[in-house]
């Protein structure tokens, strides 16, 4: 059950990294075949920064288990969740932008 949660948090950052850099390099119009190579190169960006904070045993506990009830969280691993989401909201925020020009260019 552990190793079934720890694989879920793992593809879930994944996950999350690759949206985010599919999101921006697609909202700003790039041909097709570069979003997904974006997508896939922030994903081991990603994952990499996530075996770099995990190799230290207080940031695998934090990440994969939590923190103590007394104890602050983890700056870097908010940071593993925070730059994706960012893109991503960066990302609908110039999707809005754009279709709010095309509205009002017509």
């Amino acid at each position: 059950m552990k190793t079934l949660r720890t694989f879920a948090l793992t593809a879930l950052l994944a996950a999350i990294w690759l949206a985010g850099g599919y999101a921006l390099v697609r909202v700003i119009g790039v041909p097709t075949p570069w979003p997904l190579v974006c997508g896939l190169a922030n994903m081991v960006v990603g994952l990499t920064a996530l075996l770099y904070i995990t190799r230290d045993p207080h940031g695998w506990r934090m990440f994969y288990e939590g923190p103590k009830p007394d104890e602050p969280g983890y700056l870097p691993i908010g940071l593993l969740f925070a730059l994706p989401l960012g893109m991503i909201a960066y990302a609908l925020i110039f999707w809005l932008v754009g279709w709010i020009g095309r509205l009002f260019r017509q």
